[in-house]
């Protein structure tokens, strides 16, 4: 605005600097609503080719654009609701301009916007300077700042959070103008040209207003695909679980059939799987038993299931048991440990 002398360009209004130290403090002007560019010469561009994109809202929309060509300036006008003041500005954001490089000029060259350094992440204490470009035609033109109604103090160490220290500053400057030496523009939070109870009462209802946190990010459109059928998505079929039925436990046995076990007249058989047991007695194998073992034990059981004299010896004579039990292991040189109780 013309109010803010000093600071203003006769072609744009407030100038955002682009020196180190200055880009990125916060601007305190609460009906912030118009951004300019200029040009260095005569260029092709409309609208669309500036996004507008914050952290508080990810985009910002145009409500009107203009471009004078005889100064070469380019102007977007958002439009906002007026609060209950008749500020109808950006609200706290972190701002990110991003100008297309399809902006040519009358030879069709296309712009040259991008910066020796990066503008997505630029520091305070990292100076760039205007003109942008690299010396290549072609690149978007990026540009940082930083809006947070009230922060009167932007240039001191209390910038980035509005407290009593703004309102003192408006309040120390009441009923001054933009024609008087002690008038301060930041004070003056409508651009009116004057400081007074309406910038006060700005500062007041703003307090305690944080920039957000996070930084801008622009995003990139792609170019439309059109008359691709995409490839279909076939769900894998739901295949429920199986239904596994309880275990059917049988009844004991209390004289189960015979098979791969030893016989000793009416006694119980022992299974072949390195465990020899009886109620009197039983034979314990050290370590599991080899195939030639199992051999040798069936050979005994197949013995004292087809010969009665044999099963009546082995019924009679528990000795004899043994030693056939143990001339049958000797071939493959297993230990044997008896014990004289079973559990």
């Amino acid at each position: 605005r013309a109010a803010l002398f000093g600071t203003v360009s006769d072609a744009v209004g407030y100038v955002l600097s682009a020196n180190s130290g200055q880009q990125l403090a916060p601007l305190p002007w609460a009906n912030l609503n118009t951004i300019s560019i200029r040009f260095d010469q005569a260029v092709a561009i409309d609208s669309s080719d500036l996004q507008i994109v914050g952290v508080k809202r990810t985009s910002y929309d145009v409500a009107s654009f203009t471009y004078n060509a005889d100064t070469h300036v380019a102007t977007w006008r958002m439009q906002f609701a007026a609060d209950k003041l008749g500020a109808d500005g950006f609200p706290a954001d972190r701002i990110l301009l991003r100008l297309s490089d399809d902006v040519t000029n009358v030879a069709g060259q296309h712009l040259d916007g991008e910066w020796l350094t990066n503008p997505q992440d630029i520091e305070s204490e990292t100076p760039v300077q205007f003109p942008s470009g690299d010396g290549a035609a072609g690149g978007d033109f990026y540009f940082r700042f930083d809006v947070l109604p009230g922060d009167v103090a932007q240039m001191t160490e209390q910038a980035g959070f509005v407290n009593i220290v703004d309102t003192s500053i408006v309040q120390s400057r009441l009923d001054t103008t933009s024609e008087s030496n002690s008038y301060v523009a930041s004070a003056d939070l409508d651009g009116s040209g004057e400081i007074d109870l309406t910038d006060l009462t700005y500062v007041r209802l703003l307090q305690f207003t944080l920039l957000p946190e996070g930084q801008p990010r622009a995003t990139f459109p792609t170019d439309p695909v059109t008359n691709v059928d995409p490839d279909p998505v076939v769900s894998d079929p739901v295949v429920p679980d199986p239904v596994v039925p309880d275990p059917v436990v049988p009844d004991p046995v209390t004289t189960p059939p015979k098979s791969n076990g030893v016989s000793l007249g009416t006694r119980p058989r022992g299974a072949v799987d390195g465990v020899f047991t009886d109620p009197s007695f039983y034979a314990s194998f050290v370590g599991p038993l080899p195939l030639a073992a199992y051999s040798a034990l069936a050979a005994v059981a197949a013995a004292a299931d087809q010969s009665d004299d044999v099963a009546d010896e082995l019924a009679a004579d528990e000795s004899f048991a043994v030693d056939l039990l143990l001339q049958a292991l000797a071939s493959v040189d297993r230990q044997c440990v008896w014990r004289d109780e079973v559990s």
